[in-house]
């Protein structure tokens, strides 16, 4: 009849299993917490290249104009429109104001101000130039 070893060490015990898995877990949670913020900050850049589109796009249609918009000294004056966008089946109102405003001497100041608000944040982005006349 054959005899076992009282000593017998192959395998794992079930103490070592559940380290391992804990571990494993930790690593996991590390990894979905590092995807969780990738996510979140794309989001963020997306939304603030749509800012920077409308800002581009309102400085274009401003300096195309070529009515006396550019060319004499203005008092200051704010124009504001708002336009909505769809980022992932997600709407976002951008809200876009125009303003000009005397830089001294014979310049106007040109200000683009491009605000938004997602997930109860505001932010904003800012495109100026100076027009002289």
């Amino acid at each position: 009849m054959p005899t076992f070893p009282s000593n017998n060490r192959a395998g794992f015990t079930l103490l070592e299993i559940l380290i391992a898995l804990i571990i494993l877990m930790v690593g996991m949670m590390a990894l979905l917490s590092a995807a969780t913020n990738a996510v979140i900050l794309n989001l963020d850049n997306l939304l603030r290249d749509e800012a920077v589109q409308c800002a581009d796009a309102k400085m274009r249609e401003v300096k195309g104009n070529k009515a006396a918009t550019l060319s004499l000294p203005f008092q200051n004056l704010s124009v504001t429109s708002t336009r909505i966008s769809k980022l992932r089946s997600k709407s976002v109102p951008y809200t876009i104001t125009l303003s000009f405003s005397p830089a001294g001497g014979n310049a106007n100041l040109l200000q683009i101000l491009v605000a938004w608000n997602y997930k109860g944040k505001n932010k904003q982005y800012e495109l100026s130039t100076l027009k002289t006349y």
